[in-house]
């Protein structure tokens, strides 16, 4: 969901580049970081607040490692 929603919202609407000879964009670094997070919170929703910030913070570490990586992020990110 994440890396669709990034590819999708960064091309549409990327005008932020992550840097400048980076493909990558602000836009679609957040798409992807709301989009998973809801799947995340709609399919197994956290037990308590703890847990959802625990939840929100993986998300923002594979967010930025999704952007930071080229074409191999499908691979790095879920391990």
């Amino acid at each position: 969901v994440g890396d669709t929603l990034a590819s999708a919202i960064g091309r549409r609407f990327g005008t932020i580049k992550i840097a400048a000879n980076h493909p990558k964009t602000v836009e679609g670094t957040f798409a992807f970081l709301v989009g998973t997070s809801c799947m995340l919170f709609v399919c197994a929703p956290p037990p308590d607040f703890v847990m959802a910030c625990k939840v929100v913070l993986c998300v923002m570490v594979s967010a930025l490692l999704e952007a930071s990586t080229d074409q191999l992020d499908n691979l790095f990110v879920p391990l």
